[in-house]
């Protein structure tokens, strides 16, 4: 419940009056939160279904085993993509259509998936993919893709993403 009142309360401070965007924008990290903590209960064909139902509503497909901390904000929910071994911080903002998910093994980076610090903003079309870490307080811009790990306060842009 204290991180279903956080997020309301981000969504409230984001967007000002939080019950005008009760729908999608809050509905999907409070489906999360519902959905992960079915699943951490050992509940996870419940988890599933939690999850689906706001894939259907939303257009965000949040599996329910990412961890993600306090003060989530959803701004345009439609193609949000969170894989089950993402971490992420306090104050995670996701503009729409992004993705934070499992990379493959490959020649030149092992499998895993992205953790991420507090503040973490991803504009519209913004990707983290892969065992990145990024930092705090951290800004990926518009369209860009995001394979390598991220200091904190940077500024990642393009594909793959460098800091500016």
């Amino acid at each position: 419940m204290d991180l279903i009142r956080s997020d309301i309360d981000a969504g409230r401070d984001y967007f000002g009056r939080a019950i005008t965007h009760a729908f999608p924008n809050l509905f999907v990290p409070v489906s999360h939160r519902i959905a992960h903590e079915l699943d951490r209960r050992g509940l996870r064909p419940l988890a599933q279904i939690v999850a689906m139902i706001c894939h259907v509503l939303t257009g965000a497909e949040i599996r329910p085993g990412a961890t993600i901390g306090p003060r989530m904000v959803v701004v345009h929910p439609t193609g949000i993509v969170i894989g089950s071994q993402v971490v992420a911080g306090s104050g995670l903002a996701l503009m729409g259509v992004n993705t934070l998910g499992r990379a493959e093994a490959s020649e030149r980076r092992p499998a895993g998936s992205p953790k991420l610090g507090d503040g973490v903003i991803l504009l519209t079309h913004a990707s983290v993919v892969g065992p990145v870490v990024v930092g705090d307080r951290v800004i990926v811009s518009a369209y860009s893709l995001v394979i390598d790990d991220m200091p904190d306060d940077a500024r990642p842009r393009g594909v793959p993403a460098r800091n500016e």
